[in-house]
């Protein structure tokens, strides 16, 4: 038994790729199930299909639906919504057959949901945004089987309409039982915290290939991957159109509102950026910040547009550097003028 295979390919690569197949089924013993094999196609091949390689598969995968790759559906035009929704069906045909739930105390309901309803939903949150609408249907359908005498769950609809009341105050019941509460875990929390893992996840030492795709968007500035956790950064990460899911872990992110801890003070202080520390602010004038901006900006503009010389002589060479602007003339020597650490009118 071996796990599905993923290969991304070219063209030109496809004959490397089955000979690969038909050695590793050589040396193992396995045989390759040819009827099961899927087929997407990327970028320009999906664009024109007819320029498709043939008998690789039976049929390349049409737009609108996926195949999966370790359980995660990918596709062309997939409509991830309409993947949850079915997803969620799925696991609620299963909750809607259990019977006799009236006997379970709020404990045992609690572990049913997060084992079968929770727990069959919660693997794509490592790599898919769950929709605001399936959060609402899961919200009525929790609330319904953990507080309802006898709960009752239609598997032909989203959510559910039947009416209950709870006995604990909605947000007490989140608390842990010792104080209180139900001991009911909140889940639209529990989605933002898989969301959230994957910047804390990046922001760790490491150059994972994936890590280095995301640098592309996220360290863009002189601070690197670090701009995440500078006061006032420089600019907002760019992030493509369809990078929804990049993007709403960056938002549950910074909801964390996280701060650093002043009371350390060892050597890694020395790393920590001038202008956009969490230690002291340097207010610097508006008129200093113009100038800084526009002499920024028009010594790019003299880089860009000036040709680069020709190659000179040594002869030309020793020229220019004995023809220089001979320094000004020195004045009569005056009062002692403040150095520029002085004169600076706002310190740190």
């Amino acid at each position: 038994f071996a796990d599905d295979t993923t290969l991304i390919a070219k063209p030109p690569d496809l004959p490397r790729m089955q000979k690969h197949l038909d050695t590793w089924c050589e040396a193992t013993g396995m045989k390759e199930n040819k009827n099961k094999r899927e087929g997407l196609l990327l970028g320009r091949l999906n664009r024109f299909k007819d320029q498709a390689p043939q008998n690789i598969v039976t049929d390349w995968t049409p737009d609108g639906t996926s195949i999966r790759a370790l359980g995660v559906p990918m596709g062309n035009k997939l409509d991830e919504e309409e993947w949850w929704l079915k997803r969620y069906r799925i696991v609620k045909a299963r909750i809607a057959a259990w019977k006799s739930l009236s006997h379970l105390s709020i404990t045992g309901r609690s572990l049913l949901l997060q084992a079968i309803l929770y727990g069959s939903l919660r693997y794509w949150l490592f790599t898919m945004r769950m929709p605001e609408s399936l959060h609402a249907a899961l919200d009525k359908d929790s609330y319904n089987l953990l507080w309802a005498q006898q709960p009752e769950i239609l598997s032909d609809e989203d959510g559910t309409t039947a009416k209950t009341r709870a006995y604990i105050h909605r947000r007490a019941s989140y608390l842990p039982q010792k104080q209180g509460g139900g001991g009911v875990m909140h889940f639209r929390s529990h989605a933002q915290a898989y969301y959230a893992q994957w910047i804390r996840r990046y922001l760790e030492p490491g150059d994972q290939p994936w890590k280095k795709v995301a640098d592309r968007w996220l360290a863009t500035s002189i601070h690197g991957r670090g701009a995440l956790l500078i006061n006032n950064p420089p600019q907002t990460p760019t992030l493509p159109p369809h990078a929804t899911y990049l993007r709403q872990c960056l938002t549950s992110f910074s909801l964390l509102n996280m701060r650093q801890d002043m009371n350390v003070l060892t050597h890694t202080v020395q790393s920590e950026p001038i202008f956009n520390n969490w230690r002291f602010t340097i207010n610097i004038p508006p008129e200093i910040k113009k100038y800084g901006s526009s002499t920024s900006g028009s010594s790019e503009s003299t880089t860009q547009s000036t040709p680069p010389r020709p190659a000179s002589s040594p002869t030309q060479r020793w020229r220019s550097t004995r023809s220089h602007t001979p320094p000004p003339r020195q004045s009569a020597p005056g009062p002692k003028q403040p150095s520029p650490t002085n004169s600076w009118p706002h310190g740190p």
